[in-house]
């Protein structure tokens, strides 16, 4: 692996270490995992953004974006996604009601599998739309109260790295990005 100075890639020595303190944490977060008996990473199923960052130890409110590295993989891919989708869920269906920033560094963001899941995700909300009063929602009510498929998938901001000027220049540019982005949860 070749190393270059910070002034070459154009990115500030302390973006450099912050980027280099993201993979650290990334590491050691990825150790502390439970391993099924394949020695696989298993994460825990989860329904709802809030449970997610609950059961990854990541302390959150409202007002909080969370980052969340994962590895490679198919698999990783669509928990990937499916966290995506989840933190733009309502908060009365359990989500954030936020917004969600995908960084591909290895090009395996399939959209059309992102709408799939996101048309499964609009499906389970409609059906699950519940009142306090106990009335049986109509369907109006179901499709007013619930995400589209359309606002899911806009809520998503891909950013794909192909090399690592343009994950530094990311990370340099990702705070100004968020403070432009009030509702990035993740």
């Amino acid at each position: 692996m070749k190393c270059f100075p910070s002034s070459v890639c154009k990115v500030s020595l302390k973006d450099a270490h912050s980027a280099i303190g993201v993979i650290r944490k990334y590491r050691d977060w990825t150790a502390q995992l439970p391993k099924d008996e394949n020695n696989f990473i298993s994460l825990p199923g989860v329904s709802t953004a809030w449970s997610l960052l609950q059961n990854l130890g990541v302390e959150s409110d409202d007002k909080a974006s969370s980052q969340l590295c994962l590895p490679v993989g198919v698999v990783t891919m669509c928990k990937s996604i499916q966290i995506c989708l989840t933190v733009q869920l309502p908060k009365w269906f359990g989500g954030l009601a936020g917004q969600a920033i995908f960084i591909d560094t290895e090009g395996n963001f399939v959209p059309c599998r992102a709408q799939q899941m996101a048309e499964a995700l609009v499906a389970h909300c409609r059906k699950h739309v519940t009142f306090e009063d106990g009335h049986e929602p109509t369907e109006e009510e179901r499709e007013r109260f619930s995400p589209t498929v359309e606002s899911l998938m806009s809520g998503i901001h891909y950013i794909r790295i192909a090399d690592h000027v343009q994950l530094m220049a990311t990370v340099q540019r990702l705070e100004q990005f968020c403070s432009k982005q009030a509702n990035v949860s993740i």
